[in-house]
């Protein structure tokens, strides 16, 4: 660009943002009467085979001067646990207000029977599924036999334990000891290297590997024999 045309893409810019105020459109809020609340539910990401349902955690005397409270959402805002949703007066001049509301969702998960000691297979004998509210449960959850199936326990588990994925590691695909081709690659090249892998791991696993120059690097695994050196842990 010459001078002159840097010059016209910059008013041109500003009168752009002037005209186009950065604000939510209408497509990105959702807006139902508070006595419908549920219908929120239907745009909230829940996990099939579960319950799901909205309350107001307690009253509100503003809602009493209210006589069309709606409830407006935003479509990216997080309806899950406790939260708060923005009530909006139609036909009167009250400045919108904030309650807050809870979000349960119910599901049957798989809660430990015994004791389970760390590096063990999980039989159907040591779990059952028991009904749990998710929303109460952070570190996750497995609601089906596959997501336990051929995996082993990453930590210790005791009786009563709900089971979460993070808890559980599948059939490492990498094995210490064997060899395994590094890739790294940049905006226009790959490299691909030898090196030794120094642990066991599985899919998206971060594992040491030696180089055969003898350098430690950290990589992530990929594949089967694969691993990638990332950008940022290339110091």
């Amino acid at each position: 660009m010459n001078p002159n045309q840097i010059f016209r893409f910059i008013i041109w810019t500003a009168l752009f943002l002037i005209h186009k105020p950065i604000t939510a459109s209408a497509e990105e809020t959702l807006r139902v009467p508070l006595h419908s609340l549920e219908k929120l539910l239907l745009h909230t990401k829940v996990p099939a085979e579960t319950q799901a349902k909205i309350s107001m955690t307690k009253e509100d005397k503003r809602l009493g001067k209210c006589i069309q409270p709606m409830a407006v959402v935003h479509r990216a805002q997080k309806l899950w646990g406790k939260s708060f949703i923005k009530v909006e007066c139609v036909n009167a001049d009250r400045p919108p207000f904030f309650i807050p509301i809870q979000i349960d969702v119910m599901g049957k998960v798989a809660v430990t029977t015994k004791p389970i000691s760390i590096g063990s297979g999980i039989l159907e004998t040591d779990i059952e599924w028991l009904e749990r509210n998710l929303t109460q449960l952070p570190t996750g959850w497995v609601m089906s036999k596959d997501e336990i199936q051929g995996k082993t326990t990453r930590v210790s588990l005791m009786a009563g334990q709900v089971i979460s994925p993070s808890q559980l590691k599948g059939q490492p695909i990498i094995q210490r000891g064997q060899s395994v081709l590094i890739y790294f690659s940049g905006q226009s090249f790959e490299i691909k290297a030898h090196a030794v892998a120094m642990q066991a791991a599985e899919v998206g696993d971060m594992i040491r590997v030696k180089t055969q120059s003898g350098k430690i690097l950290s990589v992530l695994v990929t594949a089967p024999g694969e691993v990638r050196l990332q950008s940022s842990t290339n110091g």
